[in-house]
């Protein structure tokens, strides 16, 4: 869930806080949100190899922390109304996410046993993106409404990215995978 809401509320709801409050051009927003995506092609496949390096939930957990207090640095940059600094936030608002991403399919993956990996990865990962990415940037309108800052938007954003942490049944289950200890292990009998 921690992947779903920001990726939901960086690329729907920046429409409504980028047209309303900023009064930014469409055209201007789509083309940051294009860079965004092909930079994505890039730093999700990085990410997932990066993954194989430093283990999944390590990196997971990296990425929900920089997701959860990219959003304020989001907010500080689309405030400038600044052309180019609004277009480096949203550029670089997936970048975090990408690197829960990334690892996201193997990790799913190792919480299920075999006989119920492909039904567990559907459902856990459908699931989020019901639960948490679908009402995402209707709870970010909601924010913005009662409170008229989009730093009420970035408050949201760690607390969707905390709930990673403390699922204890999720993350507490996960174990480096046995090639990523026995590469460790070699580096270390051979001195590196």
């Amino acid at each position: 869930m921690g992947e779903q809401a920001p990726g939901s509320i960086y690329h729907a709801f920046v429409f409504t806080y980028g047209l309303t409050v900023l009064h930014s051009s469409r055209d201007f927003l789509l083309t940051a949100l294009i860079t965004s995506q092909a930079l994505s092609c890039l730093t999700i496949p990085m990410a997932g190899h990066w993954s194989d390096l430093l283990g999944r939930k390590r990196l997971y957990l990296l990425g929900a922390l920089l997701a959860g207090a990219f959003g304020f640095v989001y907010f500080m940059l689309m405030n400038t109304a600044v052309p180019v600094w609004m277009f480096v936030a949203i550029v670089l608002s997936y970048v975090p996410r990408d690197l829960m991403y990334g690892p996201q399919a193997a990790l799913i993956a190792e919480c299920f046993p075999a006989r119920l990996r492909y039904s567990g990865c559907f459902f856990g990962h459908n699931l989020a993106s019901v639960i948490a990415g679908g009402p995402a940037p209707l709870i970010a309108t909601a924010l913005l409404a009662a409170f008229g800052s989009g730093y009420a938007v970035a408050a949201y954003n760690p607390f969707l990215c905390d709930r990673q942490h403390r699922r204890g049944g999720f993350a507490a289950r996960l174990h480096e995978p046995r090639h990523l200890g026995r590469r460790r292990l070699a580096g270390v009998m051979e001195g590196r």
